[in-house]
């Protein structure tokens, strides 16, 4: 269902907003009395617009049920709007397509794919289990769109239906996309009996065994899941050559000798053990060309000295292309030059070739298993924001999209870059406070000698007293054992050690101390707590008012505790700047759901110590789940906080 109509319904008065958004953001029942204070009007108000609201989106099964003495509860019947409205209105990230919808989808894709003849849209509702009044439009968009990526087109023709057009070997390769492949416990059905049997072989077990010992004794090497992949090229070719004596694919010659690589090389022989095996695949030259560029599609080229112009010559030069382009955006994204990581630099490079190879076919292509763990992406958002740039520059300009897997790996890539960057330390000077006697402190001691000498200047042990009276303290973190939280120690920054810990987990905990190694506080502009005016509660908060004019600011939506955080990152800054908007009450939120606005102004200027370290802020916020307005309400609001567990006291 489409959502601009519910829109357009609470747009009309933004009380009717409010309340929706109050009522979407809570599972349980509201009463009348707690939504009037929180908009600030009457009860009799709050009922006269329920009551609107009930009548106006009754027609799109969303129901506001009220209950004698709890109040109201919303209840929306479909999940996928309940999706789409929650989406629209951040107020929860979601990570899992809708199940039923991708089906569709899917099956869609599968049915027009393995047929040369229009389909009715009468055809697939009635396969798909619909009413006649589905008139799938968004499935149809979604079909589009996966077509799009392989220059496909979706035609129609009255009383005939739809079908596929485009290149042969484009489609043959979207085809083989949609095939959910390596998984051999539960064998893939998708009720489409024609497409299924593009990929069954009575000897297919001895036909992959085939491929595996000649991949073994080649000098190429196939991931598992493109060897799955491989194998069902070989199949579905199979099967168009016994069908069709005359099988032309439509694939263009590229400008490089592919008969000279390594691809080719184990495409012969694998040709000759399948004739050996009595498993003889007799493929026109056409074919064999086409699987030869699948392999350089698929080969998982480790080794750096593999990528060269010996091996595929032409290719080299327009991914040597690609891959300064790709430096060249991050770097203007981010204001730092990342080519000089020699580790980066070869794995990004390794990358690509097989990405040039599907750029000069037109097509964006790869495996897609659906199970990569977006959690670890989702971990480093900046980093993320800046691989959605990247997305978006690459496509303009090669009209080529990133897959979820390719995604992942450039992440990876960059991750890996900005790991490798060390940031410059300076040695602490500890005071350990034996209120208890000098023998309580000496677990403390040991370990912070033993795991953590070479970041420790010095160590002294000294009494409450003696730190009373010496004036000049000269100390950058202070211990304690933990029945020192009950008494009043006005020293900062101050470490409480339980008492009950074992040796390891002294360890986890005590390295928390040595993030202060990194002086922070001494790179990174002051942190300033700004308070978010009553006003703009349940209402939109005017941000844009306080960001640089000018300047292009990264904007990370965050969800931490639930609750919404807003970050924008300006990395070019005249002057820096740390500032946290945050409202005095912690239950307040704006009309879109933030509860804290971050804006972040810094000059980077080719630092990447700097980024490094913004980037740790971030990645702290979303790990560690903090709590910010902690942080807005402290007396010395500082970048210790993000690393600090609840046992510390700033």
């Amino acid at each position: 269902m489409d959502i601009s109509q519910i829109l357009r319904i609470l747009d009309k008065n933004k009380r009717y907003k409010a309340i929706f958004l109050l009522l979407l953001r809570n599972n349980q029942h509201i009463n009348s009395e707690k939504l009037s204070s929180e908009i600030q009007v009457s009860s009799r108000t709050i009922k006269n617009d329920i009551k609107y609201l009930k009548e106006a989106l009754e027609k799109y099964q969303i129901s506001i049920f009220s209950k004698a003495a709890y109040g109201y509860k919303l209840h929306i019947e479909q999940e996928e709007l309940s999706n789409d409205l929650l989406s629209h209105f951040q107020i929860s990230q979601l990570s899992n397509i809708n199940n039923k919808f991708e089906h569709r989808v899917n099956y869609i894709l599968r049915r027009l794919l393995s047929s040369d003849q229009y389909i009715k849209i009468e055809q697939l509702q009635e396969a798909l289990f619909l009413s006649f009044n589905s008139s799938l439009s968004k499935e149809l968009y979604q079909v589009r769109k996966k077509l799009a990526k392989y220059e496909l087109n979706l035609v129609s023709k009255p009383y005939y239906g739809i079908k596929v057009e485009g290149a042969t070997f484009k489609k043959i390769m979207l085809t083989v996309r949609m095939y959910k492949y390596f998984n051999y416990k539960t064998k893939p059905n998708f009720f489409i009996p024609q497409f299924n049997q593009l990929f069954n072989h009575p000897n297919k077990e001895k036909i992959r065994l085939t491929l595996n010992k000649t991949l073994i004794q080649s000098e190429i090497v196939l991931s598992d899941i493109y060897a799955e992949r491989f194998l069902l090229y070989l199949i579905y070719f199979y099967h168009q050559c016994e069908q069709k004596r005359d099988y032309h694919i439509d694939l263009p010659v590229l400008p490089f000798h592919y008969k000279k690589t390594k691809e080719y090389l184990f495409l012969t022989q694998l040709s000759e053990n399948l004739k050996q095996e009595k498993n003889a695949f007799s493929f026109s030259p056409e074919i064999m060309r086409f699987l030869t560029y699948i392999l350089i599609m698929s080969n998982d080229l480790y080794r750096y000295a593999d990528c060269s112009k010996e091996n595929y010559n032409n290719l080299i030069k327009q991914t040597t292309e690609i891959h300064q382009f790709i430096f060249n955006e991050i770097s203007s994204t981010l204001y730092v030059d990342i080519s000089s990581d020699q580790t980066g630099f070869k794995d990004l490079f390794k990358l690509l070739i097989p990405i040039t190879m599907k750029i000069s076919l037109g097509v964006s292509d790869d495996v897609d298993l659906g199970f990569y763990n977006t959690s670890i992406v989702q971990s480093n958002p900046l980093l993320l924001k800046v691989i959605e740039n990247l997305n978006r520059s690459f496509k303009q300009k090669y009209y080529y999209q990133f897959s979820q897997r390719e995604n992942y790996f450039i992440f990876d890539v960059l991750s890996g870059i900005f790991n490798r960057i060390e940031l410059s330390k300076k040695k602490l000077k500890l005071a350990i406070i034996s209120i208890n006697g000098r023998l309580s402190t000496q677990q403390i001691k040991f370990n912070l000698k033993n795991y953590f000498s070479n970041e420790i200047l010095k160590i002294d042990t000294k009494m409450l007293y003696e730190l009373e009276l010496n004036k000049n303290l000269d100390y950058d973190y202070y211990l304690c054992n933990s029945y020192g939280k009950n008494m009043d120690i006005p020293y900062s920054p101050i470490y409480y050690a339980d008492d009950n810990m074992q040796e390891n987990e002294y360890v986890s905990s005590l390295s928390s101390i040595f993030y202060h190694t990194y002086q922070y506080d001494k790179t990174l502009p002051k942190i300033t707590p700004k308070l978010i005016s009553k006003e703009y509660k349940l209402n939109i908060f005017p941000i844009q008012n306080h960001l640089e004019q000018g300047k292009n600011y990264l904007y990370l939506d965050i969800l931490s505790k639930k609750q919404k955080i807003g970050i924008y990152c300006n990395l070019s800054a005249k002057e820096e700047k740390f500032d946290i908007y945050h409202f005095s009450d912690s239950e307040d939120f704006t009309l879109h759901g933030e509860i804290i606005f971050m804006v972040i102004n810094l000059n980077i200027n080719q630092n990447t110590q700097k980024l490094k370290m913004l980037m740790n802020i971030i990645k702290q916020i979303v790990g560690h789940q903090l709590d910010l307005r902690q942080l807005c309400l402290s007396e010395n609001p500082n970048y210790q906080f993000f690393f600090m567990p609840d046992y510390y006291n700033i």
